[in-house]
C-alpha cells in the first residue's frame, strides 16, 4: 500500500527547480572544490578511500527510539586502473553493514553486523560522451553476528552503473539485483542527481538514496522508495585528499508496513589522492 506524505512533494519541486537552473548554467564550469565533490559523488571514479553511509529510520509517525532502526555502512573502495595496459578500470567496493534494531518483546535495542556485499564495476575505455557505464558482479556473504541481522546470506547478482555530468550538474545511478539464500530476490535502484555550487566551495544539493523492491514480499510490502534531499560539502585537504560530508532527510511514501516512514541520513567519506 502506498503511504502518502503530501508535504514532501515540496522537496521534489525544489529539486526540479535546481536542476532547471543547473541546465541553464552548465557552461559556468566547476572549480577545484566542485571537482572534488564530483569525484566523491561518482561511483565510477577511480578512487581509493573509505566511504560511509548512516541511515536512521523512524516511524510510523514518531521520532521515538522505540521505533528507530539504524543502518551504518562501511564501504572501502579500491580502484585498479589501466588494466592489461589499456585504459579500462575496475572499481572494487565492499559494503559492511552495522545495524541496530528497535526493542522487541522483553529485549532492548540490539546492535550487530549484517551480511557483507562485495561489488566490482568494470569501466571500459573509450567512453568520451560525458556519460560513463560500468558493470560487473556482486556477491554477498553471511557475516551476520546473529540471526537478528540475517540478510541474503550467500548470494550473487549483477550490477550496472552509469554516471555523467554537465558543468556543476551530475547525474546517474546504480541498478542491481541480488539472489540469496532462503529465496531472497531483491532489486535496487540508487538514483544520483546533484547540483554542485562553486560559490560555496564544493557544496552541493540533490538526491542520492536506495530504492528497493523485494520480489518475495507480500503485495503492498515490496517497495521501499524514499523521497527527499541531501546537502553536503567536499573539502580539499592539504595532502590533496578529499573529505566529503553530507546530511539528508527523506520521507518514505512507499514502504513495507513494518518500515519507518522517514529517514535521517549522514555520511563522512575520505578519498585518498
Amino acid at each position: 500500500m502506498m503511504k502518502q506524505i503530501p508535504w514532501i512533494y515540496s522537496g521534489a519541486i525544489l529539486l526540479a527547480a535546481l536542476l532547471t537552473i543547473a541546465e541553464t548554467r552548465a557552461e559556468d564550469g566547476c572549480d577545484e572544490a566542485c571537482q572534488a565533490a564530483r569525484k566523491a559523488q561518482d561511483p565510477l571514479s577511480p578512487i581509493k578511500g573509505v566511504l560511509t553511509d548512516f541511515t536512521s529510520a523512524f516511524g510510523p509517525k514518531t521520532w521515538s527510539n522505540s521505533t528507530r532502526a539504524d543502518n551504518y555502512q562501511f564501504q572501502p573502495v579500491y580502484s585498479l586502473e589501466n588494466l592489461g595496459g589499456g585504459e579500462g578500470n575496475m572499481i572494487l567496493r565492499g559494503i559492511i553493514p552495522l545495524n541496530t534494531i528497535p526493542p522487541m518483546g522483553d529485549r532492548g535495542r540490539q546492535t550487530g553486523i549484517g551480511d557483507t556485499i562485495l561489488q566490482g564495476f568494470y569501466v571500459p575505455p573509450g567512453q568520451d560522451s560525458g556519460f560513463s557505464i560500468g558493470y560487473g558482479p556482486q556477491i554477498s556473504m553471511p557475516t551476520r553476528s546473529s540471526k537478528d541481522f540475517e540478510g541474503p546470506g550467500w548470494g550473487a547478482g549483477p550490477v550496472l552503473v552509469g554516471f555523467g555530468g554537465a558543468g556543476p550538474l551530475v547525474y546517474g545511478g546504480i541498478v542491481a539485483h541480488l539472489w540469496g539464500q532462503n529465496g531472497v530476490s531483491s532489486s535496487l535502484l540508487n538514483p544520483i542527481v546533484f547540483y554542485n555550487w562553486s560559490l560555496f566551495g564544493g557544496s552541493y544539493i540533490g538526491y542520492s538514496n536506495s530504492i528497493t523492491y523485494d520480489w518475495k514480499a507480500s503485495s503492498g510490502n515490496r517497495w521501499n522508495a524514499p523521497l527527499g534531499l541531501t546537502a553536503g560539502k567536499a573539502f580539499v585537504l592539504d595532502n590533496d585528499s578529499i573529505l566529503d560530508v553530507n546530511f539528508g532527510f527523506y520521507a518514505v511514501p512507499a514502504r513495507a508496513d513494518t518500515a519507518g516512514d522517514r529517514q535521517f541520513k549522514w555520511a563522512v567519506s575520505w578519498i585518498i589522492p
